[in-house]
């Protein structure tokens, strides 16, 4: 680790007791730069350039001075850092300067120069279809074109003396609108008003508009969007209503219109953008994790509790559970080290009974048997600690580093991270062939022989350096954004080996390829509730299907009851529903509901969290179905209202409430002690699936949420399949195996047509309903009608209904397969 350090201060000159720093383009972080840099990154000749820099000894009496072009600049001392002024300059010019201390001329910096770019104006349009590629050229105006509402009024660009273009800028005018998509946005569902700009990045909490999961799109309620289709990074300036400036940092810029409803618009992003996958059933359920979970003993504690409060989950995630040096061997595992050429199978390994891993196939046995599916963590580095003596962690090191399958700065040297969690770590290159092979040899043990289940793959925010070199010729201008892509998607591919998936904090254009997703790291706060619902419509808008977050947040103190209840009520009805926690503190931090219920001297935390964690698998059927639907016809799972009810301009603004697939609407209760909320229904009759009545729809309506209770709403014409074991009451107990409980109980609205659902075909006029069963294939079920009907007439035979409890009321139900009069 010396030599690291060592040669990195050395390249900047900071081994003397006296120097100089400037580093003018930084790390390339755009929202946290160094103090040392220049300002602008690109300058026109409308700009004065702001140069920074720290030298030792920092004081003003030690003052510095720029040497501009021969002349010397002064300095203003600002505490912390010297600042310069140097002025505008015309298009073409090379300004040249270099810093040093006045009366210590001998310490100086190296020689610095900037090129002065000229800001050009006009060019012209190709049209193809929807695609729109945009030419800039000589022309000193560019002929308007108007695509239905939008015209396109100005294109300019930031070209050097060489003739290449660093930028690219176009005004469209529209009609005033409401902006939506954006990627996974935490300050609103609407962005008007905002400049919103796509750089992939690791925000921990507080994360605003800066997003682990930008997308260069956005859709409007006047039926036009726009794809911006690049990896670049790029912007859209959406401040002066029905004006969009928009800009990317390449050679060239293409468009792609997207028209229609929102719901359109989404679902051809989608399509053009990449196939969406589905997940596999289990990844449905409920899922349990904790960072603080770092060995065998734990896991199987945390399993057994869950088990021993009837709590159902279907995936457990363990994040502690490598050597924290290889990220690919278990912690405490014995082996003799192998050259960097060869992989470990699991043979290879001894595992200590005193360790924390004394036996993982045992482990995975169990957690299988226990009807659990296992995602392990993952991080596309190699560590680099000042600490770590790790024997195979050195030796995968060399080779990788022999072979080049890291990425490179410009002059060949191997990037080790300049900043970030883990800073002098090193990065692996996924547009290298050779190296994702030898990357993924090293955990395929794990897939094929302990049968794994996917991966967390967590980070993939780490291309730090515009000028960075890949394997495929690309940089890290483009990489930036493009990197989680490559990473993720290799990982996805080892996962689909044993039916797996993987789950991710990072992404861009194409994340619904490798589902699933996660919001990334929050505070457990009433606030940071809120901004993770923002940020589930505005992912799911973008593309992202399968999509959760650590209900009631994983940072800092525990949630109290009412926030974790809460929590879990949203993520009942969200694509992927789990609980997680951050690391050991001097007390427990698990988000275990009983952890929870202990902490805050509340049990309900336990009982509550019980109850909506067993409704979640009574829910699967639908979720199961609505899931497919929404693969097919490429929309969110997780809706905002706009992409259903866009007709409904009392409907389109709302960011509180969504609906959840096709037929349930939720009403999530985000404000700390409410004891009621608005919930605005759109037309129609709306059945509350927990005061168990109808609403009218077409206006508010105020609803009342004890603690136990979430406003959601089954819609009228809707058929909805739950699952059950051997009591159909909503949160009765549950197995943790998907396929143990089968749709037994359907809750059916009138309706006009027909449907199946469950082996069922299902007609109705309105009034009668005609059931044709199959018998040879209807596991035994039950109908719970929430509409009278005049007539229900099964196979044949006109049937009287009988009465079914779901919740708190008798309901009208007819059993079939079976099970008359027995109910279920």
């Amino acid at each position: 680790m010396a030599h690291i350090v060592r040669a990195r201060l050395g390249r900047i000159g900071q081994l003397d007791a006296r120097f100089i720093r400037h580093q003018p383009d930084g790390n390339g972080n755009r929202y946290e730069p160094l103090i040392e840099e220049r300002f602008p990154k690109l300058v026109t000749a409308a700009d004065e350039v702001l140069v920074r820099a720290i030298a030792a000894p920092l004081s003003a009496d030690q003052p510095l001075e720029a040497v501009l072009d021969g002349e010397s600049v002064a300095g203003q001392f600002c505490g912390t850092h010297w600042e310069f002024v140097l002025p505008a300059h015309p298009a073409g010019a090379r300004p040249r300067y270099r810093l040093r201390f006045r009366d210590h001329p001998e310490t100086t910096t190296a020689e610095f120069a900037y090129e002065v770019l000229a800001r050009k104006h006009g060019g012209r349009l190709a049209v193809a279809g929807a695609r729109v590629t945009v030419y800039p050229g000589d022309a000193t105006d560019l002929e308007t074109l108007r695509l239905g509402d939008v015209l396109v009024s100005d294109v300019s660009w930031l070209e050097d003396s060489t003739g290449a273009i660093h930028e690219i800028s176009l005004r469209l005018s529209h009609p005033p609108a409401r902006i939506f998509g954006l990627g996974e946005r935490y300050n609103a569902l609407d962005q008007a008003g905002n400049r919103v700009d796509q750089f992939v990045y690791n925000q921990y909490k507080n994360q605003g508009l800066r997003t682990y999961m930008p997308m260069p799109v956005f859709y409007t309620d006047r039926g036009f969007g726009l794809h911006l289709v690049t990896d670049s990074y790029s912007w859209f300036d959406f401040r002066t209503p029905g004006t969009t400036i928009l800009g990317v940092e390449a050679g060239e810029l293409s468009l792609e219109f997207l028209s229609g409803s929102v719901n359109r618009q989404v679902a051809r992003f989608i399509d053009t953008t990449g196939e969406p996958e589905n997940v596999p059933l289990w990844a449905l359920g409920p899922w349990m994790s904790s960072n603080n979970w770092d060995s065998d003993a734990e896991v199987r504690r945390q399993v057994a509790l869950t088990r021993a409060h009837d709590i159902p989950a279907t995936v457990l995630v363990i994040e502690a559970w490598s050597d924290e040096a290889t990220f690919y061997i278990f912690n405490d595992a014995e082996y003799d080290p192998r050259p960097g050429t060869e992989a470990f199978a699991y043979a290879d390994f001894r595992f200590p009974e005193w360790g924390r891993w004394p036996d993982p196939r045992a482990l995975v046995e169990h957690l299988h048997a226990s009807d659990l599916r296992l995602i392990l963590w993952q991080i596309p580095v190699i560590k680099q600690t000042a600490a770590l003596r790790h024997a195979q962690n050195q030796r995968d090191e060399e080779h990788f580093i022999a072979r080049g399958f890291g990425v490179r700065h410009p002059d060949g040297r191997p990037l080790r991270l300049p900043e970030g969690w883990f800073k002098d770590s090193l990065l692996v290159d996924f547009t290298n062939p050779d190296g994702v092979a030898w990357w993924l040899d090293r955990r395929r043990y794990l897939v094929d022989e302990l049968h794994i289940d996917g991966f967390k793959t967590d980070g993939g925010e780490m291309v730090w350096g515009k000028d960075l070199v890949f394997a495929d010729g690309s940089n890290g201008l483009v990489n930036r954004n493009r990197y989680p892509r490559d990473y993720i998607s290799a990982y996805y591919r080892l996962a689909q080996r044993n039916g797996g998936i993987c789950f991710s904090r990072a992404g861009y254009t194409g994340a619904q390829t490798f589902p699933a997703h996660w919001a990334g790291d929050e505070r457990s706060t009433w606030d940071a509730f809120k901004r993770s619902l923002l940020a589930g419509l505005s992912a799911g808008m973008s593309g992202v299907i399968f999509w959760g977050w650590d209900f009631a947040g994983f940072s800092g103190e525990v949630p109290g009851a009412e926030l974790y209840i809460r929590g879990a009520q949203l993520a009942c009805f969200c694509p992927i529903m789990q609980y997680h926690a951050e690391s050991k503190a001097e007390f427990n931090q698990d988000r275990t509901p009983w952890n929870i219920a202990e902490r805050s001297g509340d049990p309900r935390a336990l009982t509550f969290y019980a109850f909506f964690a067993r409704l979640r698998m009574q829910l699967l059927p639908y979720i199961e179905r609505e899931a497919a639907h929404c693969v097919a016809a490429r929309t969110p799972l997780m809706r905002a209202m706009l992409l259903d009810h866009e007709d409904d301009p009392a409907a389109v603004p709302l960011w509180d409430q969504y609906m959840f697939g096709r037929d349930l609407l939720v009403a999530p209760v985000i404000e700390e002690g409410a004891a009621s909320r608005t919930v605005y229904l759109p037309h129609g009759r709306w059945w509350h699936l927990f005061e168990e009545r109808w609403y009218e729809g077409g206006r508010t309506v105020t609803a009342a949420t004890p603690l136990h209770h979430i406003p959601v709403f089954l819609r009228a014409g809707a058929v909805l399949p739950l699952a059950c074991h051997h009591d159909a009451r909503l949160g009765a107990s549950m197995p943790s195996d998907p396929e143990a409980a089968k749709p037994r109980v359907l809750l059916v609205t009138r309706f006009v047509g027909r449907t199946e659902q469950a082996g069922l075909q299902l007609e109705c006029d309105g009034t009668t309903l005609l059931v044709s069963t199959r018998a040879s294939t209807v596991r035994p079920l039950t109908l719970v009608l929430l509409d009278p009907f005049e007539a229900i007439v099964v196979d044949g035979r006109r049937c009287s209904p009988q009465f079914q409890v779901l919740h708190g009321i008798e309901l009208p139900s007819v059993s079939l397969g079976g099970l008359a009069g027995r109910g279920v």
